[in-house]
This record gives C-alpha cells, sequence and structure tokens, in this order.
C-alpha cells in the first residue's frame, strides 16, 4: 500500500496485479482506492486474487470483465472504466489517447 502513496502518473494504461492476504478486507479496500486514483489511468486492468468465498463487490469505476475460480481461490480481472464523456481528465478523445 505504500506504493500508492507515491505512485507516479503514467502515460498509458497499467497491470495491476493484487494478492492482499485473505478475510482481511484489503482487497476491497485497495480495488476502492485504486478506483479513485488519478494516477492510475483509465484502461487499467487490475487482477484481484481473493479467497472464493469473500469475494469483494468491484466499485462503480471499475467493470468485471472476467472471473476464474481455481479450488477455493477466485481471480478477478477488472477494468476501470473509460469516462462516460469519451475523454480522460487531459481532454484527450478515448480514441485518440495512445496515437501519435
Amino acid at each position: 500500500e505504500a506504493w500508492l502513496r507515491h505512485a507516479p502518473a503514467p502515460a498509458a494504461p497499467l497491470l495491476i496485479l493484487i494478492d492482499p492476504p485473505y478475510g482481511a478486507g484489503e482487497g476491497e479496500r485497495l480495488l476502492a482506492r485504486l478506483a479513485g486514483m488519478e494516477s492510475v489511468p483509465r484502461g487499467t486492468v487490475i487482477v484481484l486474487e481473493a479467497a472464493v468465498r469473500a469475494v469483494p463487490e468491484p466499485p462503480p469505476d471499475l467493470e468485471l470483465i472476467q472471473a476464474k475460480r481455481y479450488g477455493g481461490t477466485h481471480v478477478q480481472f477488472l477494468l476501470k472504466r473509460p469516462r462516460v464523456d469519451g475523454a480522460d481528465p487531459s481532454g484527450e478523445p478515448a480514441q485518440d489517447r495512445g496515437r501519435t
């Protein structure tokens, strides 16, 4: 979690892997925090590992794109949703991001 306090603002979407201790509620708390962070760009994929008996509900800004079960482990693949207006905070339209 210390990384989150000092995370740089990347220019492109990220892949974030989260494997918190099971049953402590950390997964749900981290998802909520990542969803609200400006330094985590829209389009970022977040992979969360959790116990099957305690799968967190994703916050509204994260879309569940896939889920898998491996024994007692549940893995969620989440996408930080693009803004509804189609632009990121820089004002650049979604379809133009990443083009030079």
